[in-house]
C-alpha cells in the first residue's frame, strides 16, 4: 500500500516517501481531534526492547481521540534504506517527511506533538527546537561519550563470546571508524557519521529546553551531573527514578506505571503542554 499523505488511510499501515524518494513504512492510528502524536524511535537494540511501551502508548493515546503516527527511519525496520548510511540529520529529515504528510492534505490547524525514548527523544528534541513543534522527551541520553562506549564494549564483548579473546579492542575499532570502516554492535553496521551524532551529544543539548517541550532524565549515577543542574533550575527538565528497561526487559512492568501516568497528564490537559 502506498499513500500520498496521511488522509489516504484509516487506522493502517503502508509507505511515504522521504524527501530522498526513499519509501517510509508508516503505522497510523486515526483520532478524532486535531492533536497528532509523531513517535520518534530509538535505535538498534534499544528500539526493540522499547517497541512495547510505544505499541502500549499510541493505544493510550488514540483512545482519548488522538492521532498516532509510528514509521520507521530510512534503512531501519520495514522501511527501505541502508542502515549504515543513517545518521541523525538523514532521520530529523524523515521526522520531518512524516509532519509534512500530516499537515499538506488540509489548511484546518493541526496540534503536531513529538514524542520520543532514548535516542528517539534527542531526535524528537532537535526536530521540536528547530521547528516549535510540542515535544515529550522521555529518558534521552544525555553523555554521548559513554553512550559510544558502551556500543564499542558492547562489540568486544561478543568478541569475547565468539572467540574467547578481543581480536579488535576500543582503539582499533576507533581507527576502523575514522578509516570511514563500519564496525558491528549486536547486528548494526555503524558508521563515522552516526558515531560521531551519538558522540556529540551532551547536557548543552538540554540548556535551551522551551516551554512547550517536556523532558523527563532518568535518575542514575550516568546522569548526575545533568540532575545537579536540573535542581539548580539551569535546565529546565524533570526527573524520573526509572530502571533501564531499555537494556533490560524485565525492568520494564514497574517502570510501565510512572510512564503512562505521566504522559496520561499531559494528554488529559490536567498537565500542560502548551500547545
Amino acid at each position: 500500500m502506498r499513500f500520498q499523505n496521511m488522509s489516504e488511510r484509516f487506522a493502517n499501515n503502508g509507505y511515504i516517501r522521504n524527501d530522498q524518494g526513499i519509501e517510509l513504512f508508516v503505522s497510523y492510528l486515526k483520532g478524532n481531534n486535531q492533536t497528532y502524536w509523531v513517535f520518534c524511535n530509538s535505535l538498534m537494540e534499544e528500539s526493540i526492547f522499547l517497541r512495547p511501551f510505544y505499541q502500549e502508548l499510541a493505544l493510550f493515546l488514540n483512545q482519548q481521540g488522538n492521532h498516532v503516527i509510528q514509521f520507521d527511519y530510512a534503512g531501519c525496520g520495514e522501511s527501505c534504506g541502508d542502515f549504515s548510511r543513517v545518521n541523525f540529520s538523514s532521520m530529523k529529515d524523515d521526522i520531518n517527511s512524516v509532519i509534512k504528510s500530516i499537515r499538506e492534505p488540509s489548511s484546518k490547524e493541526k496540534n503536531i506533538i513529538l514524542f520520543g525514548m532514548r535516542i528517539g527523544a534527542n531526535l524528537a528534541l532537535s526536530v521540536s527546537s528547530e521547528s516549535n513543534y510540542s515535544c515529550l522527551c522521555w529518558l534521552p541520553v544525555t553523555d554521548g561519550k559513554r553512550f559510544c562506549s558502551d556500543l564499542l564494549y558492547a562489540n568486544m564483548a561478543v568478541q569475547l563470546s565468539n572467540f574467547n579473546r578481543v581480536r579488535t579492542n576500543k582503539k582499533q575499532l576507533l581507527e576502523c571508524l575514522h578509516q570511514g570502516k563500519g564496525i558491528n554492535v549486536l547486528g548494526y553496521q555503524i558508521k563515522r557519521p552516526l558515531f560521531s551524532a551519538f558522540e556529540s551529544i551532551s547536557i548543552h543539548s538540554f540548556e535551551e529546553i522551551k516551554e512547550n517541550q517536556h523532558v523527563y532524565i532518568n535518575i542514575s549515577p550516568a546522569n548526575k551531573q545533568i540532575i545537579s543542574l536540573i535542581k539548580d533550575k539551569k535546565i529546565k527538565a524533570k526527573t524520573v527514578p526509572i530502571k533501564p528497561f531499555w537494556h533490560e526487559p524485565n525492568y520494564y512492568p514497574e517502570s510501565q506505571t510512572e510512564l503512562l501516568d505521566s504522559v496520561g497528564r499531559i494528554a488529559s490537559g490536567e498537565e500542560a503542554l502548551n500547545l
